[in-house]
């Protein structure tokens, strides 16, 4: 028995709500499968409160219209006007870099489990983190999921922590990542979270470390009094609004233009799914996912 392949950050084609496959591969599979269309595939029910401790197959979409690819000589003057000029921080401190790529992996995911060069048709991607900013990367489907459950303490409420190698320094408990601890030596550090994306490197695993540690000291913070059932998700819903918060009132000022954000909160989206309902499955758009979010690339000292 081997590891079920990871999944990968994404790829180069997909099917995007009433426009079908698109993407450079889209002609080499042939015609694609109809894409599920069952409340179970995010696609077309409302969100209830049950299917909220699930994690649904959220689907991509468009921000925009269609665009026209652009020549190789166009990309290439492009290229050269963003590193003629010596490279920048913009007065961002280093650490936003490794918080954007947090954010990154909890808006979007293809969760796709395939191994490379199999061929997979974009009609049956999923993608696998829902689009908005609700700490599933951290919770998964909640500790009564068969498969998150796996994330959580015995007690169904603390998220687990791990121990950090002894390497000149001792090794200390709740400094690390949980990890899984056997088979192989790769296998025992492999780290026990929901999107393993979050262990690339240091930084994005210290992040996701400390919104676990946030996360198991406002449970220990609630008021004793507090119904040991409504404890998780009171908990849960608590380290939620602290992080769309910060994000709303620190990040997103840092890496916008201040009052392009303060306009779309004072009045509304204006591109994408305006006016949509609150209770309709969100999408992700596809220019986001692959595109406009990866400037975070170019943040890296």
């Amino acid at each position: 028995m081997t590891d079920a392949p990871e999944p990968r950050h994404g790829r180069e084609t997909f099917f995007i709500e009433g426009e079908g496959v698109v993407g450079a591969e889209a002609s080499d599979l042939g015609p694609a499968p109809a894409p599920p269309t069952t409340p179970a595939a995010g696609l077309t029910a409302p969100r209830t409160a049950a299917a909220a401790d699930a994690v649904p197959d959220f689907r991509f979409s468009r921000l925009g219209p269609k665009g026209v690819k652009t020549s190789v000589g166009m990309r290439r003057k492009v290229a050269l006007a963003m590193t003629s000029a010596p490279p920048t921080a913009g007065g961002i401190p280093a650490g936003y870099t490794y918080l954007g790529q947090f954010v990154d992996h909890d808006l979007t995911f293809d969760a796709t489990k395939v191994t490379f060069g199999d061929l997979v048709f974009p009609a049956h991607l999923v993608q696998g983190r829902s689009p908005a900013l609700d700490l599933d990367s951290l919770y998964g489907a909640g500790p009564l999921d068969p498969v998150s459950e796996a994330f959580y303490d015995p007690d169904g409420q603390h998220l687990k922590t791990g121990r950090t190698v002894a390497a000149g320094d001792p090794a200390m408990d709740g400094f690390d990542l949980p990890r899984k601890g056997t088979g192989t030596a790769a296998q025992k550090r492999k780290a026990l979270i929901p999107d393993h994306r979050n262990d690339e490197n240091l930084a994005v695993a210290q992040t996701h470390l400390a919104f676990i540690r946030f996360h198991n000291r406002v449970l220990d913070r609630l008021h004793p009094n507090t119904p040991p059932a409504a404890r998780f998700e009171k908990a849960r819903r608590r380290v939620v609004l602290h992080y769309q918060w910060m994000l709303r009132t620190d990040y997103l000022p840092r890496i916008c233009d201040k009052g392009i954000v303060d306009d779309v909160f004072t009045n509304g989206r204006k591109a994408f799914e305006v006016g949509a309902s609150p209770l309709s499955v969100p999408t992700m758009p596809v220019e986001f996912s692959v595109a406009a979010f990866r400037f975070g690339h170019s943040m890296v000292r």
